[in-house]
């Protein structure tokens, strides 16, 4: 079971989370702790929604509801990190030969995407390297002269076990190689936890984060590749640079001072989601008082897709250095058509705390990472509490 991918894509849709929460199956090994420790808000979604199904008796579920469920786990929590000149998906009708190649893409994910692939798309595959840390000069001159006759290469990288943080050698290798030959490559990286991406975010054209590879993830990575599905997950992590960055042991997005590498909350879209309007229903708040903030958002892309909304409240005036400089306090996930806007609501914590207070709200955290990685900026509005 894919544990990153279930409260990514359930904290964004607490209803498919209950569901699933009523099948003994999916019940078992569910700890938010281990997957939305960095945040406080997000690990009591998932314990509130785990506790209340929990006390329910759990019914088994067919195994078709269990698929169509499990596929939408791995498909919502699938994360686009880059998309440089809008390589993906892969849907335009120059693009008639598509090579898959990686030590991650064999078995169910070639047959996966070829089912879901265009009908005018031919799909060619070559395995590239080995999965561990051995190197095949047969394996990379075959995945070579497969790229050669390819317009763009699908890169699946990553490992299904291990507790390293860094991508196989053979495997940057492999990426490094395919890069040298001037085709569109669209990294996917598969793993039980997140590797460092740096070499992979600066070569690769595209880049997606699948996390753990699952009998599921054959067609929902088919469904995401192909523009079937909008990806629409968010980073349930901090991930910095690499391992010699000073924050890389407390990388929480609370209290991590250096530029990570993606974000904490940050994922892209294939579609373009606005936001303006941002007003309190008060700015002066006597202690504890309910205040709520709106705001509207649009799609101002050309495909429909869902847009997770997020509000973060930062406390203006602390000089503790133990305060996190914002805290995630909202989410709202909203499905937009193309030119379609919402007006959206959220509801502060009761404030206990006297003093100045920033409110945020957009597609991710205010952050400059963020912001430039996006070319999207957020909302902010003051609050005063006195």
């Amino acid at each position: 079971m894919n544990l990153y991918s279930l409260p990514v894509a359930a904290t964004f849709d607490r209803s498919i989370l209950e569901m699933a929460l009523n099948a003994p199956e999916m019940r078992e090994g569910l700890d938010a702790g281990s997957v939305f420790g960095e945040d406080p808000y997000l690990t009591e979604i998932f314990r509130e929604s785990a506790e209340r199904r929990m006390k329910i008796p759990a019914r088994p579920l067919d195994g078709d509801t269990v698929r169509g469920i499990m596929g939408h786990f791995v498909t919502g929590g699938m994360v686009l990190l880059k998309n440089s000149k809008r390589l993906l998906p892969f849907t335009s009708q120059l693009l008639q030969t598509l090579a898959v190649i990686g030590p991650m893409a064999d078995g169910g994910i070639i047959e996966g995407l070829k089912h879901a692939a265009p009908g005018h798309m031919q799909l060619v595959f070559a395995k590239g390297c080995p999965p561990g840390g051995t190197f095949s000069d047969e394996l990379l001159a075959c995945a070579l002269s497969t790229a050669v006759r390819a317009d763009a290469i699908a890169l699946c990288l990553g490992v299904d076990d291990g507790i390293s943080p860094h991508l196989p050698a053979p495997q940057l290798a492999l990426l490094e190689a395919l890069v040298m030959l001037g085709k569109p490559v669209a990294a996917v990286i598969f793993g039980p936890r997140p590797h460092f991406l740096e070499n992979v975010h600066k070569k690769a054209d595209s880049v997606l984060l699948a996390w753990r590879r699952t009998e599921y993830h054959g067609p929902s990575l088919g469904h995401v590749l192909f523009g079937h599905v909008n990806p629409s997950g968010r980073m349930p992590i901090t991930l910095p640079r690499s391992d010699d960055s000073d924050d890389s042991s407390n990388s929480s997005y609370l209290y991590m001072r250096q530029e990570p590498l993606y974000p904490f909350g940050y994922g892209l879209s294939y579609t373009r989601f606005t936001y303006g309007g941002l007003k309190l229903s008060v700015s002066r708040a006597a202690p504890r008082q309910e205040v709520s903030a709106e705001c509207v958002i649009e799609n101002a892309g050309v495909l429909p897709g869902h847009e997770a909304a997020q509000m973060y409240l930062r406390y203006e005036g602390s000089r503790d250095p133990h305060r996190p400089r914002w805290s995630l306090c909202g989410i709202e996930r909203v499905f937009l058509n193309p030119g379609q806007s919402r007006s959206v609501e959220f509801k502060l914590p009761r404030l206990a705390e006297k003093g100045r207070y920033v409110v945020y709200t957009g597609g991710h955290q205010p952050d400059a990472r963020s912001v430039w990685l996006s070319e999207t900026p957020v909302l902010s509005a003051f609050l005063e509490v006195e």
